[in-house]
């Protein structure tokens, strides 16, 4: 119902993406994919956060994430070229792998 609401609300759905991009580095694999696929069903308003949809590929590890994220990019290939080959600050990949080594303890393995 929430990803519904904001296909929904387009544009206007762009006031939450930081809450949104949020989500992709939680700790349950189910809210990254429904997280990712929502930022698909965004169209046009969700492509801001590609760079950081296409940063996850970095270190996720869950396959059915995996998926959804290259849907997510495949889908919008033709739109997002431009703004997934600008260059970006750290990925929201890498900085998931630093939450996850904080919550370890600080500890890699």
């Amino acid at each position: 119902a929430a990803m519904e609401a904001f296909v929904d609300l387009k544009e206007h759905a762009v006031p939450a993406s930081p809450e949104i991009a949020k989500r992709l580095i939680h700790a349950d694999p189910l809210v990254r994919r429904l997280t990712v696929e929502c930022i698909q069903l965004m169209g046009v308003h969700g492509i801001k956060l590609l760079p950081r949809v296409k940063g996850l590929l970095d270190t996720e590890e869950d396959p059915d994430v995996i998926h959804a994220i290259k849907r997510a990019l495949e889908g919008k290939s033709g739109l997002a070229a431009d703004v997934l080959s600008k260059p970006r600050r750290a990925s929201i990949g890498a900085r998931r792998a630093s939450l996850k080594s904080q919550r370890r303890g600080g500890v890699d393995s």
